[in-house]
């Protein structure tokens, strides 16, 4: 049998014994230790016999004690307070009644716990350096081994993190900042345990410099994400104009001769030149309207005309009334050019009412004409063969240039 207890605390080595009839003689109890050495003698550590007790034996005395107050009724256990180094050793309890005797050994091992141990840094806490965390207990019995774990809520160490659980030393790089914080050391052995602690964390220089790279890695980002969003603008713009560029103003070039640089206008300039005229445009076609039809009624007046000349040819009028018809014709001729010049350069509704009035009066002197002929002829049909040598048939193909230009047909019917 075999304890194993630590330095300071208590223990109860156990012993029960049972008589026998046969066994008449005295009682005796005797706890000793037995040496290694069968030849050295042992060592009492507490005696019964006869009713009587006897413990002021060293090196125990007044730290052992039977268990139970009548050790006779078969209980003969005791307890050892305080245990100290000295204390490991092989205990026999011993049991006597003549004729009877019994016995039996057990061990004590008596361990001493690890004391608190000491947390040392060894190098430099930076990014991309190496740092050894170090673990120490002074005292302890072996065997003893140590441990390392981070503060926090899964107490993982760092990947890279390696532990000499003999040595108690812990192996870091510092790669980021992740790796700073909190490390518990566990010292510890068979009969217990204790831990230190040491903080991980950056120098002032080393945390103004990581602070700096930090926000100029922020400041980066922040723009790669403002360019990136600019960029995604623009191209939504691009295709809601139909993938356009929009370029108001070519920039001149040395290069290339003055009369090729030209200002390319913008599309919004093009717009409103556009619309202006299609407004003017809006405008004239009112008077394009009107000079249309003063073209036509004057062409089908000058048809008239034609046809009431070609009438005078097979009447054979006289040489008089020919040269009255030139005159009449060419005062009406001259007059219509000056109004049709008037209607070119005003181009207005109003002149063409005017123009139209003219037209009006003019039919209205050509139909008094031709009763006036009507008149003529008739005077005139007595006269001689000699006067019709004098008549003048006016052909179309006799007019002159200036006259075909200014050809004017006009039917009263038509406003």
């Amino acid at each position: 049998m075999a304890f194993l207890d630590a330095v300071g605390d208590s223990v109860t080595l156990r012993c029960h014994f049972n008589l026998a009839p046969e066994d008449l003689g005295v009682l005796d109890i005797e706890w000793s230790i037995k040496p290694s050495d069968v030849r050295e003698e042992e060592t009492l550590v507490i005696w019964y016999a006869g009713n009587h007790i006897y413990d002021g034996y060293d090196p125990f005395r007044g730290r052992v004690q039977f268990v139970s107050p009548d050790p006779a009724s078969g209980n003969a256990s005791i307890s050892i307070t305080d245990l100290t180094p000295t204390d490991h050793n092989t205990y026999q309890c011993k049991v006597r009644k003549l004729p009877g005797i019994s016995m039996i050994n057990m061990d004590l091992n008596v361990m001493e716990r690890p004391t608190e141990p000491e947390c040392n840094l060894e190098g430099v806490v930076d990014l991309g350096h190496k740092v050894v965390l170090r673990c120490r207990s002074t005292q302890g019995s072996s065997p003893m081994w140590y441990s390392w774990y981070k503060e926090s809520r899964n107490k993982m160490l760092p990947n890279d993190g390696y532990v000499s659980s003999v040595q108690g030393d812990l192996f870091l790089t510092v790669t980021k900042e992740n790796i700073l914080g909190t490390y518990i050391c566990t010292a510890q052995n068979l009969v217990g345990m204790d831990t230190c602690r040491l903080t991980l964390k950056f120098s002032s220089a080393v945390r103004i410099r990581v602070a700096a790279a930090a926000a100029g890695t922020a400041l980066i980002t922040i723009i790669i994400i403002a360019i990136i969003i600019f960029c995604h603008h623009k191209r939504k713009i691009e295709l809601h104009l139909g993938c356009e560029i929009i370029e108001d103003e070519m920039p001149p070039h040395q290069w290339l001769p003055k009369k090729s640089q030209q200002v390319i206008p913008s599309r919004s300039v093009l717009k409103e030149e556009f619309k202006n005229k299609m407004l003017e445009n809006k405008n004239d076609k009112k008077s394009e309207k009107d000079s249309e039809y003063v073209d036509m009624t004057s062409k089908q007046w000058m048809e008239e005309f034609k046809n009431k000349m070609l009438e005078n040819k097979n009447d054979k009028k006289s040489e008089k009334d020919s040269e009255y018809v030139d005159m009449t014709s060419k005062q009406w001729m001259e007059e219509f050019k000056n109004k049709m010049l008037e209607n070119k350069n005003d181009k207005k509704s109003e002149e063409d009412s005017g123009y139209m009035d003219m037209i009006s009066q003019l039919y209205v002197s050509t139909s008094k004409q031709e009763e006036t002929k009507k008149k003529m002829l008739e005077n005139n049909s007595k006269k001689s063969e000699e006067d019709n040598l004098y008549d003048i048939p006016v052909e179309p193909g006799q007019m002159s240039e200036e006259d075909n230009l200014y050809e004017i047909s006009f039917d009263p019917g038509q406003k």
